[in-house]
């Protein structure tokens, strides 16, 4: 269970990728701390019904997905 890595990092290993290039888009608390535990780099996409904080261990946030775009995840 999420903020547990494990499913992170089985997805890195099953695609023969190390963590650091991983790039992971949550939309939760859980889910991002899952990510950074795995050591990952996070994009939030934040929700106007979630609480303060959720996304401060983002690496950045966007809006929408479609903000999402190469030159955003080579930027971390």
């Amino acid at each position: 269970l999420k903020p547990d890595p494990e499913i992170y990092l089985l997805a890195a290993k099953k695609l023969g990728v190390t963590s650091n290039e991983c790039v992971v888009i949550e939309d939760s608390k859980d889910g991002i701390g899952s990510a950074k535990n795995a050591g990952m780099k996070c994009i939030g996409v934040k929700h106007n019904f979630m609480p303060k904080g959720t996304y401060d261990q983002a690496d950045t946030t966007v809006k929408k997905l479609s903000e999402i775009n190469l030159n955003l995840i080579n930027s971390l």
